[in-house]
């Protein structure tokens, strides 16, 4: 597999980088993520508007933060009716 290259991104994308190659490279991607998950770096610029656009998605997404936690949010669910 290729190396990521390094550019103007923020810490907490190169942690994203580098945990998604290795768990790639280990062919254990699947077994550590949901289908579909979205990454979002908690320490970008637009940050707001990333999770806005991702929760509208309804899809799984893993918040990363520059010190390498990690929050999952999981996919929404149709709302139930009231009874």
């Amino acid at each position: 597999m290729g190396t990521v290259t390094k550019g103007n991104n923020s810490p907490a994308t190169e942690i994203i980088f580098e945990r998604v190659v290795a768990l790639l490279e280990e062919d254990k991607f699947d077994e550590a993520y949901p289908n579909d998950v979205s990454f979002i770096a908690a320490d970008l610029p637009d940050f707001g508007k990333a999770m806005a656009e991702a929760l509208l998605e309804g899809k799984p997404i893993v918040v990363v933060f520059p010190d390498g936690r990690e929050r999952l949010i999981p996919a929404a669910t149709a709302p139930q009716p009231r009874s």
